[in-house]
């Protein structure tokens, strides 16, 4: 089941990038794909930190004040990474990148908040479901927010171009929240 859960998550996260392709060619793929590619480089991150620490306490018997504690640190970080990704978005773009990409850094300011949404997602989505080992109810979620952000994409990105397809990943990070939260 958790081998679905991870074929859903990789629908979901490269989706966009075909889409872009097939509504709008391949320069806007890489104007996309540079911004879309550091904000879940940075998200990745996170997940690192969020997994690391998620996974000790969950086997050690403690007190759920010291839980609440380390998942608020986590959204500390993780905050002040989205906050920073946010600010140093035209630096990133121009010194990483030549020429051409300049429509990149604007987007990579929509996109600054994944590290944030994604950590969020990440803790409240293992929090609720795997400590508990609901891997189907787990999995089942992430393919709601696979398909809802191919339906989204489909009509967003017409519309609104590459705008479009960060509007629905947001939008779907978002609907996962809730839905982890409910």
């Amino acid at each position: 089941i958790l081998s679905l859960a991870q074929l859903s998550s990789l629908i979901y996260v490269y989706v966009d990038i075909f889409m872009i392709e097939f509504f709008m060619g391949e320069q806007a793929v890489g104007i996309y794909g540079v911004s879309s590619r550091i904000a879940l480089l940075l998200a990745s991150l996170c997940g690192v930190i969020q997994i690391t620490y998620f996974t000790k306490l969950a086997s050690v018997k403690t007190d759920i004040i010291f839980k609440e504690k380390i998942i608020f640190i986590g959204f500390i970080i993780s905050l002040l990474v989205s906050c920073v990704l946010y600010w140093v978005s035209e630096y990133i773009i121009t010194y990483m990148f030549s020429d051409g990409y300049e429509d990149s850094t604007e987007l990579l300011r929509y996109f600054s908040v994944l590290p944030l949404l994604i950590y969020l997602n990440e803790t409240f989505g293992k929090l609720r479901f795997l400590s508990v080992r609901n891997y189907s109810g787990f999995s089942s979620l992430l393919w709601v927010g696979a398909f809802s952000n191919v339906i989204l994409n489909v009509f967003l990105i017409p519309g609104f171009g590459l705008n479009g397809a960060i509007y629905a990943t947001l939008i779907t990070e978002l609907l996962l929240l809730v839905l982890f939260l409910l």
